[in-house]
């Protein structure tokens, strides 16, 4: 069957987003096809349609996307599980979710509740997965921790905040500036550091006392790194 996509044809801005056709085939055993009602946007889409990966990213033309949502239409043999008629939702398997339909391994598909819509998991499914990770797993965030949030009104920086804030942390938030800080406020951020006009360092052992804190999530790197260590 055909279905419509987005396409990437050389590296470059936005511009380079193309409208398409593609061909998408019947469902193997173990798979099964879904309908996309909701695509998520993240930042390695950019990454690469500018081609930043080099080596380890694919070269045009290619469909983008590793992340989205939609319904069930077709299952393959020896599926269990699913049916046509399911909302699901899945992420990292393989890029080409810019598409309207998409064959895919049943086994990397997470069925969606009811209560929860097209566009919201379309927008945070990816970004709760690396946060879920962060949070409960490489750092077992506890009632009483402070820690210490880089690009905090950032996609990922947004959920971190909430999150953390309701596992008990005190949360340290940085931000590009005043309106940005305010935002996390708004989230349930205790501190906003404005890192364009503040030393982080210097305001994290301000707040802390000079204890610093046992965790830093960061998603800047090369401005924020050194200085996390401190």
């Amino acid at each position: 069957m055909q279905t419509d996509c987005v396409r990437i044809v050389r590296f470059g801005g936005p511009e380079v987003l193309e409208p398409g056709r593609a061909q998408v085939g019947q469902p193997g055993p173990g798979e099964v096809l879904v309908r996309h009602t909701g695509i998520g946007v993240n930042f390695v889409d950019v990454y690469h349609r500018i081609g930043q990966l080099h080596g380890d990213g694919p070269t045009p033309p290619f469909v983008p996307g590793v992340q989205a949502n939609g319904v069930v239409e077709e299952v393959g043999a020896g599926v269990e599980g699913f049916a046509p008629g399911d909302r699901v939702t899945h992420a990292n398997v393989g890029i080409g979710s810019y598409i309207g339909h998409r064959v895919l391994p049943a086994e990397r598909l997470i069925r969606i509740p009811d209560a929860l819509g097209d566009d919201l998991v379309a927008a945070s499914y990816l970004r709760g997965l690396t946060c879920h990770y962060l949070l409960k797993r490489l750092y077992v965030v506890k009632p009483g921790d402070t820690v210490l949030v880089h690009a905090a009104a950032g996609g990922v920086g947004q959920l971190m905040v909430q999150w953390a804030r309701r596992l008990g942390a005190t949360v340290i938030g940085t931000v590009g500036s005043d309106a940005k800080a305010e935002f996390v406020r708004s989230l349930g951020c205790d501190h906003a550091i404005v890192y364009t006009r503040q030393d982080f360092v210097e305001e994290v052992r301000r707040i802390t006392d000079g204890e610093g804190v046992p965790v830093v999530y960061d998603s800047v790197g090369a401005d924020t790194f050194m200085g996390s260590l401190d």
